[in-house]
């Protein structure tokens, strides 16, 4: 059984429809449902996710520290269910997985417990419905964490399934606060000893809130700014692995 953790920040409410009708396909398919979501919120957000039994916990966002709101969440889902295994999600992703192909989504997660800490990745046809400022700063992080270890996975789309020794590990000794917990939290995990692989799913997609929600086709490639983002957020996970790179915590079969 799976508990779920999942982090949450939508000030517009966009997903407050989305979440109206495929919040009963979350609640049948996991244990209990924690969420970090941040103080700014949509209210209509909160209120569905606590209606639906969800323990909710609010707090200020700070983008520097993505990483830090993921693992509070999987703290959350450890105290709220004594589910054997925790599936990390930030919401919108789990809501479009449900939407695209909710059969993939429960094969997948069967399939991910033979492992303490599994990544799942995108396949190959939904990597290339990415934006390109996604597509080509992903594709950076994703080939240096294949130089370093060997892996050629799809890194950072964050859903991950952890057995609750690997959860346990991640809170109390993973220390990496930014989005970088992308690469840390494999890498962690194999150099605790514990078992880690891989999946892909193609019903894993990208979108941002407000686009998944109103129907819009993704614009934000002639933007700067989003551009300096993707940048920026891959720099993170660079500086991620670097300390298991330059200090050979890698295990010996790497």
């Amino acid at each position: 059984m799976f508990a779920l953790a999942a982090t949450v920040g939508d000030r517009e409410g966009a997903l407050t429809r989305k979440l109206e009708s495929l919040l009963p396909h979350v609640t049948d398919r996991f244990d209990a449902i924690a969420v970090q979501a941040t103080t700014l919120t949509h209210r209509d957000v909160v209120a569905a996710l606590e209606e639906a039994g969800a323990t909710v916990r609010l707090e200020e966002p700070d983008a520097g520290r993505i990483g830090l709101h993921r693992r509070r969440a999987v703290e959350l889902a450890m105290s709220s269910s004594e589910a054997g295994r925790i599936a990390y999600f930030d919401l919108d992703h789990l809501l479009r997985w449900i939407e695209n192909d909710e059969a993939e989504l429960d094969e997948i997660l069967s399939r991910s417990e033979q492992w303490d800490c599994t990544v799942i990745g995108r396949g190959p046809l939904s990597f290339a419905k990415l934006p390109e400022r996604l597509a080509a700063t992903e594709r950076i992080v994703n080939h240096i964490y294949e130089l370093a270890t060997g892996s050629r996975w799809d890194l950072m789309m964050a859903v991950r399934s952890l057995s609750r020794s690997a959860a346990a590990s991640i809170v109390e000794r993973c220390a990496v606060e930014t989005i970088g917990n992308d690469v840390a939290w494999p890498l962690h995990c194999e150099g605790e000893g514990l078992s880690v692989g891989y999946l892909e799913a193609e019903g894993l997609t990208y979108r941002t809130n407000v686009d998944y929600a109103e129907g819009f086709e993704d614009s934000k490639d002639r933007d700067p700014r989003a551009w300096a983002t993707r940048v920026y957020l891959a720099a993170q996970q660079v500086d991620a692995m670097l300390p298991y790179i330059e200090t050979k915590r890698l295990p010996p079969s790497y």
